[in-house]
């Protein structure tokens, strides 16, 4: 099971490039949300709820998390 780093509430992830592109260290509001998801490119997702992150990226042991440089920014292994 992944869950953010501590300080991480939230993280758009650059799917082409397999990048995260930006960190949020504050739970966002609904409006910028909405306008973050407006303003990146097709390739990217905000990911802001641990549950979806579990659903969406296959990781499947801390080893897994670990070798991934750029989920290991902002996720941890629970």
């Amino acid at each position: 099971m992944l869950k953010f780093k501590e300080g991480v509430k939230g993280f758009v992830f650059d799917s082409s490039n397999d990048e995260v592109t930006k960190v949020f260290d504050r739970k966002l509001s609904a409006e910028e949300s909405t306008l973050i998801m407006e303003v990146v490119d097709d390739d990217s997702v905000l990911f802001e709820s641990e549950e979806w992150i579990n659903e969406v990226f296959t990781v499947e042991s801390k080893e897994d998390l670990e070798n991934d440089s750029e989920l290991s920014k902002v996720l941890d292994w629970k």
